[in-house]
């Protein structure tokens, strides 16, 4: 790990695209000045852009620079193996579409209650301890979606899980269903350096509503990305913080405020936290996310009321840069499902009852 420069990483789940595939030129242009910056932690999985950020890399990175150049990170996903034979073929065909000969790090992508039991009963951890020894993998570790008790269980059962990856951003502190506060104090208890991922929540925090985006303006400093990161990037044990960028813009941005970083002071940490109580006042929901909650809706049997056309159109004069307010657009049935209940089912969890001292 300690050949890893500095704390900031390129997610290249999103990458900028020209009619419906990526443009490399505008990729390498972006990878040159991420290098040129003294970074270089890139970070892809089998499955983004349905497979096309592997091969991206590997035109715009891997074949242009020499291999001690950059760290790569690559994810064993589940859904590209049934069985534990099936996980090495995968492997090499990472290998291959990446035009590298190892990964320095191989997550085990998106763990979580739902699939833990998989990648156990495929030996997955096992496989990758192997590679790992093989030469094929510098570092092992693990992205989580869940649970703090799930990340507890997964660690104390794998020690030798070096690295993990949680999602991570001051909306999500403290959130019930995230539980980003909750996983980061496990990593900590084991003693597990710390990947951040969505720190600016998809993007959510690039969008604020205005009078969240004024309390920033008012500091005169950066973008809201950059507060966003730096937030993440300040907590003790943050080996590093990643951001999906997919425009120069974006990345000229980031490497603003990240090449020589520092965490935010207390006035920036105090307009943070105004923000975040902001976010939380409205009970925002990401616009993209709507239709996925209609339909986790419907099949909890909710029945929430569909919403027609001229309704969604009536909603647009409500978004504020992206985000729409949750004033009820579902009248779901038998009872109102409060923002984070939906976050839970969005999860596969059973939502929290509403008055937890009442259960």
């Amino acid at each position: 790990m300690d050949k890893i420069k500095k704390n900031f990483g390129f997610g290249c789940m999103r990458l900028p695209m020209k009619n419906g595939e990526i443009d490399t030129e505008e990729t390498c242009r972006m990878v040159d000045a991420f290098l040129e910056a003294g970074f270089n932690y890139f970070d892809t999985a089998h499955g983004y852009l349905q497979g096309r950020s592997e091969t991206a890399l590997k035109t715009c990175l891997t074949s242009r620079y020499p291999r001690d150049r950059y760290i790569l990170t690559n994810k064993l996903t589940a859904n590209f193996f049934k069985t534990e034979a099936d996980i090495r073929p995968l492997f090499e065909k990472q290998l291959e579409a990446c035009g590298v000969d190892y990964f320095d790090f191989n997550l085990m992508h998106a763990q979580g209650a739902g699939n833990y039991p998989h990648f156990k009963a495929c030996h997955a951890y096992e496989t990758a301890f192997a590679l790992k020894a093989e030469g094929k993998v510098r570092h092992v570790g693990i992205s989580f979606h869940d649970r703090a008790e799930v990340l507890e269980q997964i660690l104390a059962e794998y020690p030798d899980v070096e690295v993990v990856q949680i999602q991570f951003n001051y909306a999500d502190y403290d959130d019930p269903a995230v539980q980003s506060r909750a996983c980061y104090e496990v990593c900590r208890k084991y003693d597990k350096p710390v990947i951040v991922m969505e720190p600016v929540k998809g993007g959510n925090f690039v969008r604020l509503p205005e009078d969240a985006k004024a309390v920033l303006d008012a500091l005169h400093g950066g973008s809201p990305a950059s507060y966003a990161l730096c937030f993440a990037a300040g907590f003790p044990g943050m080996l590093m913080v990643l951001s999906g960028m997919s425009s120069m813009e974006q990345m000229q941005d980031n490497i603003s405020f990240m090449q020589d970083f520092r965490p935010l002071n207390e006035a920036e940490m105090a307009a943070v936290e105004r923000v975040q109580e902001i976010f939380h006042s409205k009970h925002l929901i990401p616009l993209h996310l709507l239709p996925l909650l209609h339909r986790r809706l419907s099949a909890a049997h909710l029945h929430p009321r569909p919403v027609r056309h001229h309704e969604h159109q009536a909603a647009l004069p409500r978004l504020e840069r992206g985000l729409l307010l949750q004033r009820r657009p579902y009248r779901a049935r038998p009872q109102s499902v409060r923002l984070p209940q939906m976050r839970q089912m969005r999860k596969g969890l059973s939502p929290a009852p509403a008055h937890p001292q009442a259960a």
